[in-house]
């Protein structure tokens, strides 16, 4: 018997070896794309990848005067051929957001051969949901990135706005916000409270079913702070459950604060929301699913 549990505990920490192993030299994105895409494509499941450029953009997001190029490609299976960028995301496909500095860089408008100094995944599988966008405030570019997730009851928003350093993956952040609330009374006598420490940014403490609350002022507050930077910014990509959105060569497209909080809006007030219809769909959801009527 004591060999047996040995042998349990060797093969327990050989995993956790292999998998801290396994974390730190997991490389860059770029690498670690190559390497699904190659176990994608085994003998007993010979599923073919292909890569296209659907946009480019140009940006000085490192602030050094060269423009940058911003770079988006997606990622899909073979039997999804023919299909729009747009389908491609809404399917299996993946999109990559690459940023290439500006220094000694482009061969042909479409292929790169510089530093790909950024880069970020986007998809509609639940992990990679998530938007994507480019900004220019007071002569300056940056990219603001914004994601919103609801799920049992609980919700959680977050948005940062960004340059890069120049080095790889090194942001310099001007600006970020996090918010996670309870959404509902869906858990019985323990409740979550939310707690402002700041404008945009949130924490929970621990309170009783009756003195939970859903702070609409704070809710407000949070989507003002985004759609400040959100209104002079052009969508690059857009990516959630069943939707999608891409901006591509032929077709720009849009995405509005407002659409985190859709699961409150009725479908006939979306094309006219503004701040105070939030408001009144807010306080509508929290009388209605709060049961304080």
């Amino acid at each position: 018997m004591k060999w047996k549990n040995a042998a349990i505990t060797v093969g327990i920490l050989g995993m956790i070896i292999f998998y801290l192993c396994q974390k730190g030299i997991s490389g860059q994105m770029q690498e670690i794309r190559a390497e699904v895409m190659e176990l994608e494509q085994t003998e007993e499941d010979p599923v073919k990848w292909h890569e296209i450029v659907v946009n480019v953009e140009e940006a000085d997001l490192t602030h050094d005067g060269v423009m940058d190029k911003i770079v988006s490609r997606i990622f899909y299976p073979s039997w999804e051929e023919g299909k729009s960028a747009k389908e491609l995301l809404e399917g299996c496909g993946r999109c990559y957001i690459s940023i290439y500095d500006g220094n000694g860089l482009i061969e042909d408008g479409i292929n790169f051969n510089g530093t790909c100094i950024w880069e970020k995944a986007f998809s509609g599988v639940h992990p990679e949901n998530g938007q994507l966008y480019l900004l220019n405030k007071d002569g300056e570019d940056y990219l603001v990135w914004n994601s919103d997730y609801s799920i049992m009851g609980h919700g959680c928003y977050n948005y940062q706005v960004f340059y890069l350093t120049g080095r790889q993956e090194e942001i310099g952040e001007i600006e970020d916000g996090h918010l996670a609330v309870t959404l509902g009374k869906a858990f019985g006598e323990e409740e979550e409270k939310i707690v402002a420490e700041d404008i945009g940014h949130f924490s929970y403490t621990n309170k009783s079913g009756q003195n939970a609350e859903f702070p609409i002022e704070h809710l407000i507050s949070y989507t003002e702070d985004l759609n400040t930077y959100l209104k002079d910014s052009i969508l690059l990509v857009y990516c959630n459950i069943g939707e999608s959105r891409i901006r591509t060569f032929e077709e720009s497209c849009s995405a509005s604060a407002f659409e985190m909080w859709n699961f409150l809006i009725e479908d006939k007030d979306r094309e006219k929301i503004t701040m105070e219809t939030l408001r009144e769909a807010m306080e509508r959801y929290h009388r209605e699913k709060w049961n304080l009527e």
